[in-house]
């Protein structure tokens, strides 16, 4: 057990090469049927053929952007618009230079060496180095986000390349250096921008030279090519991806999953709300970190992370920034900062974020398939671990203080188990009724039923070590009472989330847990307060 325990990625790694194996060699079929286009426009490189020829426009001195049409033929052949800013198809001059297939396959081969040298001089930073070095290659080279890289001809590894650079730099105290590359790769794609409020925060001069670089190549075009660069780059950011080959967060609250239950309006507001309080979150512990030069590694993977999860259009293959969340975890996997069994958890998380897309074949044709558009919320526990692991000691103390260990290991978990039993007989009630009445009163019905039952059982089970006597009408009105706070509460977000375009359901499973937190507070400190010392 211990041994499945400590080497579950590498288990379930070789499982999976397996697995890729019998459907490819033996069972004869595509594991990403449905999702590379092979049509006869894009047999190769679908995302290549538009860096390809917009380099050859450019070097005829053409409109790369092509405004006045969604998009360009060339050779008798569909080509994808190009989105990007000028200074990628500038980077791709040369290879406009050479024969279709002859600069695809080199620029394949450039992208293989630049990935293999990505993960030897991150490796040269973390414990077990040569571990890490072949695993990752392994792991990578055996997981759809390189293969349906590759099968695009995408440009991202180039990126990550270049953040690596920047990450050594920055380790090695050449701030200007760093924040250089960081505004090189802003300026050939537009998420490591992120990188600005970071450097920000932690280093003035990697953040002007960022700033700078990003303003010298603004001046090397016309205006006019960065006005068209925005009237495409706004359109295509405009478009969402989700489902199960889409890394995007948006994807999570708008996919198949969710089309019949609220509308993309209802599902925007909440993606923008979510990427606020992750960004603000995210940004305030960094700036409280005071020991920088500790973490950079850790707060380089949370950048990272976010340049692959939040923009509204990002697929599976944009995740070969993974590699840096790979080194990051790896960085803190073998020093006993966290128990076995965490580790044991996040492992089997990597594996997932890797490889999670293999075992799409089997369930293609169930409802369960679209899980993976879930794949973000596995990025956003690697963010919480990393944010945990800058601030662990002060976290920990803050545990300790406030007796939080206690306060979720005893009656706030039975509380929570109450409470879900008491919310899945509130939706039904609310159900029942709301088929014959407004949602108001379907609500309120629902809310006496489920007050009632909930009572008796914190009463008896949530807060057993609490002196209350049996029950009685007097605790009874006290709870009723605390819970109307929780009650207005369901209300108001019941009606707000209908009322943007939310299915009416959904929207009463989120005011009642909304109301969770104060309801346990008002119990435990007012309807159920007094305490003895009972043996459990």
């Amino acid at each position: 057990m211990d041994f499945f325990r400590k080497y579950i990625f590498v288990i379930l790694t070789v499982l999976g090469i397996l697995f890729l194996t019998f459907q490819v060699a033996i069972w004869n079929s595509n594991p990403f049927s449905g999702v590379i286009d092979t049509s006869s426009a894009r047999t190769i490189g679908g995302d290549y053929r538009s860096y390809y020829f917009t380099s050859k426009h450019f070097i005829a001195g053409d409109n790369i952007y092509f405004s006045s049409q969604q998009s360009i033929k060339f050779d008798q052949e569909q080509v994808d618009t190009f989105v990007y800013p000028p200074l990628m198809a500038v980077l791709f001059v040369p290879l406009g230079l050479l024969p279709f297939f002859g600069s695809y396959l080199f620029f394949i081969t450039l992208s293989i060496l630049l990935f293999l040298l990505s993960v030897y001089f991150l490796s040269r930073k973390l414990p077990n180095s040569n571990s890490f070095l072949w695993l990752s290659i392994v792991a990578f080279f055996s997981s759809p986000i390189i293969i349906l890289h590759f099968d695009r001809g995408q440009t991202d590894i180039v990126i990550l390349s270049l953040l690596v650079a920047s990450l050594w730099l920055f380790l090695k105290k050449k701030s200007v250096l760093s924040g250089v590359l960081v505004g090189v790769v802003a300026s050939l794609k537009v998420t490591p921008l992120i990188f600005l409020p970071y450097f920000f925060i932690r280093d003035r001069k990697a953040f002007w030279s960022s700033v700078i670089t990003i303003a010298v190549v603004f001046a090397c075009f016309r205006i006019n090519i960065w006005a068209d660069f925005w009237e495409r780059f706004r359109g295509f950011a405009g478009s969402v991806s989700s489902g199960n080959m889409s890394n995007s967060l948006f994807g999570v609250f708008y996919n198949k999953n969710f089309f019949d239950y609220y509308s993309y309006d209802a599902a925007l507001l909440v993606y923008l709300c979510v990427v606020a309080l992750v960004l603000i979150t995210t940004f305030f512990f960094i700036y409280k970190n005071k020991i920088p030069s500790k973490f950079v590694l850790l707060e380089y993977g949370i950048m990272t992370t976010f340049m692959m999860i939040l923009p509204p259009v990002s697929w599976v293959y944009n995740g070969v920034h993974s590699l840096f969340l790979l080194a990051t975890y790896w960085s803190v996997r073998f020093n006993g900062s966290l128990n076995k069994w965490t580790y044991f958890f996040f492992d089997i998380l990597v594996y997932l974020l890797l490889s999670q897309p293999l075992l799409s074949p089997l369930v293609r044709n169930f409802s369960i398939y679209h899980i993976f558009s879930l794949r973000p919320i596995i990025y956003l526990c690697f963010v919480a671990l990393f944010i945990y692991l800058i601030h662990k000691e002060k976290i920990n103390e803050y545990i300790v203080k406030l007796k939080l260990s206690k306060f979720y290991s005893n009656s706030f978990l039975r509380f929570c188990v109450v409470g879900f039993v008491g919310t899945a007989s509130n939706l039904l009630v609310f159900y029942l009724i709301s088929k014959f009445f407004n949602i108001n009163i379907a609500a309120i019905s629902a809310f006496a039923f489920a007050v009632t039952q909930n009572y008796l059982l914190n009463h008896s089970w949530s807060f057993r070590l609490h002196d209350t006597g049996k029950p009685t009408i007097k605790s009874y009105s006290r709870y009723i009472f605390v819970n109307l706070f929780g009650l207005a509460l369901n209300l108001l977000i019941l009606n707000l989330l209908v009322r943007i375009g939310f299915n009416a359901l959904i929207a009463q499973a989120v005011g009642v847990v909304a109301g969770m937190f104060f309801n346990y507070a008002g119990s435990y400190l007012f309807v159920f307060a007094r305490k003895v010392k009972v043996a459990i």
